[in-house]
């Protein structure tokens, strides 16, 4: 049954028609207030029990609407049972500034220290983990603190070289890529990668070149193509000395 008969509107010092907001906020302030950790008032347990009591009741549809109507009785014939209180561990929501970070990877935690449940009988309190997601960028695939992207080149562009412009973390940046260059050739754009976390330095950002290759072409278009392969020999697709070396040096 309760505890105490006093008007639980009026311990909370609020209104009958006060909202959840307002019944939770009171109940805030007089919790921080009355907590027997932090008043020195002799009563200061007892008027806490009082407050703690009228805010289960309140805060509850069910037990408010019982309350309002009967009053103390109606929640003794209703079997009502203050709860269990320990006067440490009050749950209390609050919003954290919490500093993330720089290379952070998906999945890791952030602890902070001190930020969790108060510890009973005035021992130190708990801590707060903050697990990180890190939101998706469709642009970039990230492998530790290296981070891979992938560029479309024509053709043309492949055979002639061609000044592109790539996007990185940083913002865009202008690539020159070479004549000759070929599918699935990896460019290296040194330290543009994620930051180290916690440590100096960064990763780098590597460069997939992918080839399109027409699939509608016109009667001329197709005439041109055909006389360009009339004119190829063997040294036009030749590699560079040294080529496939390059290209394993990308990856590691």
């Amino acid at each position: 049954m309760a505890t105490t008969e006093r008007d639980y509107y009026e311990l909370l010092g609020i209104s009958r028609g006060a909202d959840d907001g307002e019944i939770k906020k009171a109940f805030r302030r007089l919790a921080r207030e009355l907590h027997p950790d932090v008043s020195e008032a002799p009563d200061a347990q007892d008027r806490f029990r009082e407050v703690v009591e009228a805010y289960e009741v309140l805060s509850k549809a069910e037990t408010r609407e019982l309350y309002d109507r009967y009053g103390h009785a109606g929640l003794r014939s209703g079997g009502f049972q203050p709860g269990h209180f320990d006067f440490g561990r009050i749950v209390e929501e609050r919003t954290l500034d919490v500093e993330i970070p720089a290379g952070i990877h998906d999945g890791q935690q952030i602890r902070l220290s001190g930020e969790g449940h108060a510890g009973t009988l005035g021992s130190r309190a708990g801590d707060v983990y903050v697990r990180v997601h890190v939101r998706p960028d469709l642009r970039f695939v990230r492998e530790g603190n290296d981070i891979f992207s992938v560029v479309d080149l024509t053709m043309t562009q492949a055979a002639l070289g061609a000044t592109i412009t790539v996007a990185t973390i940083d913002g865009d940046e202008e690539l020159e890529l070479e004549p000759g260059m070929q599918p699935g050739a990896v460019v290296v754009l040194t330290g543009k990668g994620m930051p180290v976390l916690q440590g100096r330095g960064r990763g780098d950002q590597r460069v997939l070149v992918n080839v399109v290759v027409p699939r509608h072409m016109s009667d001329e278009q197709r005439r041109l193509l055909e006389e360009f392969d009339a004119h190829a020999d063997e040294r036009t697709y030749k590699p560079d000395e040294g080529f496939f070396d390059k290209l394993k040096s990308a990856f590691h």
